[in-house]
């Protein structure tokens, strides 16, 4: 699961020479920004969608003020100061209601979720920028990779989940038709990536390395530069893609039993039209997005839907086969086989029988098993490449530094005088000791120099030597509760009731009910428990978004074990997508509530915005 390691420059360390020259550069940042700041003004969430559909867009770089920054890096900025200021007066009212003195908060205030991770996050960082003496590459990192992400975050949650939760102000939302609206720019740029690196396979051309763009050794970049990040950025979105996959097939198969047919887009007629603007209404399809004219296609809207994510799954992976990413097809395979163990009992049994054969066939195959256990025992070329980088770091880390670590960007410089120059490599030869100190000529051979990188290509000591133990335990909490919450809420969806929403309304409406006055409703009929005559149901609105959870929770895997030999996090693009990931796992999370699914319904009713309500502080 190895591949080469290749020195990668991060956005933020700074500007090449080549962009410094482009004396045109910032008047044509100055009038995106324009542009952009306009449409996040007009449409917060199509600039949210234009951002993360131009992931890769922090490969335009350039400085403001000295500090190296990008375009992602912008976009970010402006998004939030268009929520910021369309909504400073609630934010004011919700800081207000964060005083210890200050009036009990609503029922429907609920906190963020990760609040006080994000907080001490972006404080950790900030420190580790200190220990790096505050360098313009150190607080570049600091913004980039920490700062603006949670930033981000917080515009999504609001954004996204709110409104979803103003649709379904009476009932427990179900999220994915809102989680579409970061679903849908994430399959946009895997396509756009996936479109580029197969055409580098095929012509060649765009990729700079000569080694790679030969045909014999071709590995393709897309527009990162280098191979493993295809597979970085590509893996974990696989996963998030099959989890929305399934649920979709799921909803289509739901909507057919429940017309008859295959639902397909109908013209509609004026009845069904709010407003005099025609338009055709996608919102169970593409995540409430109004396209604006008819539908003409002879298939299935549904169709049309699962066609598009399958070819988004389907090029993303030919993309990472064609980079050789080896640790993202294994992080891949790893989140596919728990993908299937949590996606049901007929899915369980087959993953576990195919697993199996697998491990068999390897087993019985020895050029098979051979190879498995190179990558393993970490026994190849990149294998011990990457071994020796580990024990340079972990030296480094004993020297004083165990607790600190080395500092935000300064890895390299702390890490230099305990650099090895290089080691012989070991190929198994049973004589490859003898032969190296009796031959010159095949100690030369046998030699592999190393070149410090930026980073120790490993996500425990990438995260210990960025930011100290501090921070490596925070990640760890962060990761960790991640996958919890998304436990929690498979566990919590094994046994589902459906209540008449007449018994609901009635519970909700008896005496001494606070929300019975705002909504007009007559109480003069006997209270009927909420749960009287309630009836096992086939999906609730919770579990409609399982599939969702278990591609998330295989998205997480994948980081984790690509991670182990590669660097997962510390790039603009991979920092941003996974707190979206964090973000989509939070506002698909059951409310914590006692009690049979029912009566959290009823609740849920009642709050005003549901999970995180109708402001967020």
């Amino acid at each position: 699961m190895i591949h080469e390691p290749l020195t990668v420059i991060p956005a933020c360390a700074g500007m090449t020479e080549k962009s410094n020259s482009n004396n045109n550069m910032p008047y044509l940042v100055l009038l995106f920004a324009i542009f952009f700041f306009f449409l996040a003004w007009r449409r917060l969430d199509w600039a949210v969608a234009f951002l993360i559909a131009a992931l890769p867009s922090y490969l335009i770089r350039f400085s403001i003020f000295g500090l190296p920054s990008t375009l992602l890096e912008v976009m970010v900025w402006l998004v939030f100061l268009a929520w910021l200021i369309k909504n400073y007066k609630s934010i004011i009212e919700n800081l207000k209601n964060t005083i210890p003195l200050s009036p009990p908060l609503s029922r429907g205030k609920k906190r963020y979720p990760f609040d006080w991770e994000m907080a001490l996050l972006i404080i950790i960082a900030l420190l580790a920028a200190g220990l790096a003496g505050f360098t313009a590459s150190s607080f570049g990192i600091w913004k980039a990779y920490f700062f603006e992400p949670v930033l981000l975050f917080i515009v999504v949650i609001n954004l996204i989940y709110n409104k979803a939760n103003a649709a379904n102000e009476s009932r427990m939302p179900r999220m994915n038709f809102s989680l579409e609206k970061i679903l849908w720019p994430l399959a946009v740029s895997a396509l756009a990536v996936s479109a580029l690196a197969i055409y580098q396979k095929i012509t060649g051309q765009l990729i700079g390395n000569p080694l790679w763009a030969a045909e014999e050794t071709r590995r393709v970049v897309s527009f990162f530069g280098y191979p493993n990040a295809v597979g970085l950025y590509l893996g974990p979105l696989v996963l998030v893609f099959m989890g929305w996959l399934c649920d979709t097939i799921k909803s289509a198969r739901g909507a057919k039993a429940h017309n008859g047919e295959n639902p397909k887009f109908q013209i509609p007629n004026s009845k069904q039209i709010p407003n005099s603007k025609s338009q055709t209404n996608t919102g169970n399809l593409f995540g409430h997005w109004d396209l604006g004219f008819y539908w003409a296609l002879g298939f299935g809207a549904w169709n049309l839907k699962i066609i598009c994510i399958g070819l988004a799954i389907f090029l993303s992976m030919l993309s990472i086969c064609f980079a050789r990413s080896k640790g993202a097809l294994v992080g891949v395979a790893a989140g596919l086989v728990v993908f299937g163990l949590l996606a049901g009992k007929k899915a369980r049994w087959a993953t576990a029988a195919l697993v199996v054969i697998i491990a068999v066939g390897v087993a019985v195959c020895p050029p098979a098993r051979q190879l498995a256990m190179e990558n393993i025992a970490l026994t190849n070329l990149s294998g011990q490449i990457r071994q020796a980088g580990w024990h340079d770091t972990w030296r480094m880390l004993k020297d004083g530094r165990l607790l600190s670590g080395a500092g935000l960007a300064n890895y390299q410089a702390a890490v230099a005088p305990y650099h090895q120059e290089g080691f012989f490599i070991k190929n198994g030869d049973p004589d490859w000791l003898k032969k190296i100190r009796a031959s010159a000529a095949y100690r030369k051979e046998m030699w592999q120099p190393l070149e410090i990188y930026l980073y120790p290509h490993n996500i425990v000591l990438n995260f210990w030597s960025e930011l100290g133990l501090a921070g490596l335990l925070l990640f760890v909490w962060i990761i960790g509760k991640y996958f919890w919450l998304g436990a929690r809420n498979l566990l919590s969806q094994k046994t589902s009731f459906f209540c008449h929403p007449r018994a609901i309304r009635q519970q909700a409406d008896r005496p001494g009910d606070p929300g019975a006055d705002s909504r007009n409703v007559s109480s003069n009929q006997p209270w009927i428990p909420a749960c009287a005559g309630m009836t096992k149901q086939g999906v609730s609105p919770a579990q409609a978004d399982r599939y969702i959870i278990e591609g998330l929770i295989g998205a997480m895997v994948v980081i984790v074990l690509h991670g182990l030999v590669d660097v997962p996090y510390f790039k603009n693009d991979l920092a941003v997508m996974f707190w979206l990931l964090v973000a989509m796992m939070s506002m698909v999370i059951t409310p914590l509530t006692k009690g049979p699914a029912c009566h959290r319904k009823a609740r849920a009713g009642r709050d005003e915005g549901g999970l995180y309500g109708k402001n967020i502080s």
